[in-house]
């Protein structure tokens, strides 16, 4: 194990000797440092071989990451990935065996592929697709993010996100999403690529478009499920609105049906139905 501080000017060869303060190249169990300069990283991409223990982008680093558009890619990355870095232009990191923890403090346009175990967003603009994530915090500190965008494609998976604030856009299946902050809107095209279980807290919005609806929905006081530009005939398995929760489903193009849990007012809730809509299995109301 030993630290890899890149120093490159002239060339972006990431297995080059001589772009490292050490004059060696990143091998397994290393941990590799952006620290500072300007010359980004643009080819000696496949690392396939190689599994670094960390991979940190700092701030006082203004190059980008695999500015071709090809990934920079490892077989993993063991420990952390740090990603706070200052080019402006798109950084594009993959891994074929995944990530143990990722953190993006700012990322002007950061893309990943491959499976990360542990994902938190706070500042930038990331795209993950190719990935399975166990577990993603988006904002993870409440009253601190409001600036990040995120957009997990129709390839990705998620089995529980948290999303504290931010901007996020998913095509992929969530298995158990909790929206207490920002807005997240849901556009799985497929009946695979729902949301399992919703639950929503103030002020968290869901812009929910997906061609089915959640087995389990949950809105809690001021939080908002929106599913009035969905145009799908969706289907919720069972509906909770808390006091003071708001459920739009004013669209009319489509019906929805509630599952044998229907769907079930706790206090004074506001849900939001037009004529042209026909709701089917309402209980409890």
């Amino acid at each position: 194990m030993a630290d890899r501080n890149w120093k490159a000017t002239g060339t972006g060869q990431f297995d080059l000797a001589a772009n490292w303060e050490e004059n060696a190249i990143v091998a397994t169990g290393d941990k590799v440092y952006f620290r500072k300069g300007t010359q980004s990283v643009t080819s000696g991409l496949d690392q396939s071989t190689v599994s670094p223990l960390d991979f940190s982008v700092l701030k006082g680093y203004s190059g980008n990451i695999a500015i071709t558009g090809t990934p920079l890619k490892f077989a993993a990355i063991t420990g952390v990935l740090r990603f706070e870095g200052q080019g402006t232009a798109k950084n594009y990191i993959g891994t074929l065996n995944g990530i143990a923890e990722a953190y993006v403090f700012d990322a002007a346009n950061l893309d990943f592929e491959g499976n990360i175990t542990e994902l938190f967003l706070q500042k930038g603009n990331v795209h993950v697709r190719w990935a399975t994530c166990s577990k993603v915090f988006i904002g993870y500190e409440k009253g601190i993010l409001t600036d990040v965008n995120v957009l997990f494609e129709d390839d990705a998976s998620i089995t529980e996100l948290y999303q504290y604030g931010g901007t996020v856009e998913a095509w992929a299946a969530i298995t158990d999403a909790i929206v207490s902050g920002g807005k997240l809107t849901h556009k799985g095209d497929q009946a695979a690529r729902k949301i399992t279980r919703l639950r929503i807290f103030a002020p968290g919005v869901v812009d929910y478009r997906a061609i089915t609806g959640p087995d389990e929905l949950l809105i809690g006081p001021r939080g908002l499920f929106d599913a009035s530009a969905n145009e799908n005939a969706i289907v919720i398995g069972a509906a909770i609105m808390d006091e003071k929760s708001q459920m739009d489903l004013r669209n009319g193009r489509a019906n929805i049906t509630f599952g044998s849990g229907g769907l079930r007012l706790q206090g004074v809730a506001f849900p939001y139905f037009d004529k042209g809509r026909v709701l089917t299995n309402v209980a409890g109301t």
